[in-house]
Parts: structure tokens; C-alpha cells; sequence
């Protein structure tokens, strides 16, 4: 009973994670005080707070030039493609910087007490493909996911892509009950089934060619290409309908929104 109490009031991943296991928090505690375990906590702690006050603060906010989202939604119309562009890629780096900065401290936190929780990023912005991508980002949640979600589901019908829909509106349903994070799931999800299409069609063609450079270093800036307009969803939750985020992407493809 201790022990669960001890999980359960775990303060470091209150705010925003990562989502630790319990079996995973039994087998990584330390029973002794350790120097190494302080070193590493105020090291990750420092990792933290530089990406969050330095990188996301002083750094990428700044090249919004004040641009609010509410601002930018109103002046949809009337800014150039590559504003538009240039706008949710910024948004998407201080969104990473800003949840990465607090796994970090909540990691560096939990290593002062004697704890490893489980890491929650790995480079998500190198991943060569939108399924590695999930693997990198909120890894916690992910994680959970296909053993709670995915997994369950696919053993019921033997439908990957029922499952993929069914985990990703999990995912965003977990963040807020909105329609804004039902469409943030069903793009991510539209995405993920895509790439698995793709990879049928290119095993059946044994296409393997497109594994080797410089087709992999090109599929990084490609898979960043679909993940940054995701970045619409987010933007406008809590202060325009779903609708608007659909507007945003369109006009990442079109000159002018049609009429």
C-alpha cells in the first residue's frame, strides 16, 4: 500500500507527465541515496528549464513578432502561404520545446528522489516517418495507447486501421473532450494509415532502394511536412471551431481559401 501511495501522489508528473507505469516505478526506484542520481536530476532539470527559457521563450517566440493565434486565424485570408507555413512550424517547435521541457524537469525531478520515470521524447523532429514519429513523441502516451487501445482493438476485428483510429481519438480525447482534438486525432490518424499503405504497397514491390540515403534523410523533412499543419488543431482549441483549423489547412496548399 505504501508503495501505490507513493505512485499515486508522484508530484513531478502531475502537470503534464509522462505517464508513468506503475511496474515501471516499482523497478526503478533506488532503496539508497546516490551522488550519480542527484548529478543526473539537476542536470535534466537545467536540460528543462534551457529549452523552455532560452530555446522556446527568448529564441522561437519572439519570431512571432507577437502574433497571437486568435490574430493569425482573423488574418487568415489575407497572409501569404509561406507566413502561413512559417507560423505553424514555429507554434510546433515552442509546443515541442515547451512539453519536452516538462517531461525533462518532471525526469530530473523524480531523479533527486531516487526515481527513473520513463522517458517521454526521442527526437521526435528526426523521425523518417509519421508511425517512427509516434514513437518518438509523447512516448508515455503512446505507449499506453497500443497496449490499452490498440492492441484490444486490433484483437477484436483484425483491423489495423480501425485500430490506429480508435488509439489516436483516444489520444486526443485524454488532452480535452473537444472536436477540435477529435479532428487533431482523426488527421494524425488519416496519416498513420496512409503510411501503412504505403508500406504494404512498397514491400509488395520490394522497393528497397527507398531505405537506403538519400531516401531516408528526405523522408525526415517529408514527415515534418505532415505533422506541422497538425499544429492548426492545437492553435485554435478553446477559441474557434473545429472548422477554422480545416481553413488553416487550406490555405497551406491553396494561394487563396475558395470561396
Amino acid at each position: 500500500m505504501p508503495d501505490f501511495f507513493c505512485y499515486t501522489f508522484l508530484f513531478p508528473t502531475f502537470t503534464a507527465g509522462p505517464i508513468e507505469r506503475f511496474d515501471h516505478f516499482i523497478e526503478n526506484r533506488e532503496t539508497f541515496w546516490q551522488v550519480q542520481s542527484t548529478v543526473e536530476g539537476l542536470t535534466r532539470v537545467i536540460h528543462g528549464l534551457i529549452k523552455k527559457l532560452v530555446i522556446a521563450e527568448m529564441l522561437l517566440r519572439p519570431l512571432l513578432r507577437d502574433v497571437t493565434p486568435a490574430s493569425f486565424v482573423l488574418r487568415l485570408d489575407v497572409l501569404p502561404t509561406w507566413k502561413v507555413w512559417a507560423y505553424l512550424a514555429v507554434m510546433f517547435l515552442i509546443y515541442y520545446m515547451d512539453f519536452s521541457a516538462y517531461s525533462d524537469i518532471a525526469i530530473g525531478i523524480s531523479r533527486l528522489y531516487g526515481i527513473r520515470i520513463m522517458e517521454n521524447f526521442n527526437f521526435p523532429i528526426v523521425a523518417p516517418n509519421i508511425s517512427n514519429f509516434w514513437k518518438r513523441w509523447h512516448m508515455t502516451l503512446s505507449g499506453w495507447c497500443q497496449t490499452y487501445v490498440y492492441m484490444p482493438v486490433i484483437g477484436l476485428t483484425r483491423n489495423p486501421y480501425l485500430a490506429t483510429v480508435a488509439s489516436f481519438l483516444v489520444m486526443g480525447l485524454w488532452h480535452s473532450g473537444t472536436l477540435t482534438r477529435v479532428g487533431w486525432g482523426l488527421y494524425q490518424a488519416a496519416g498513420v494509415a496512409a503510411y501503412m499503405t504505403w508500406t504494404r504497397i512498397k514491400r509488395a514491390k520490394r522497393w528497397r532502394f527507398m531505405e537506403r540515403a538519400p531516401w531516408r534523410y528526405a523522408s525526415i523533412p517529408i514527415t515534418m511536412m505532415f505533422v506541422v499543419p497538425s499544429t492548426a488543431f492545437l492553435i485554435i482549441e478553446y477559441q474557434f471551431p473545429v472548422y477554422d483549423a480545416f481553413r488553416i489547412l487550406a490555405r497551406l496548399v491553396f494561394l487563396h481559401l475558395p470561396a
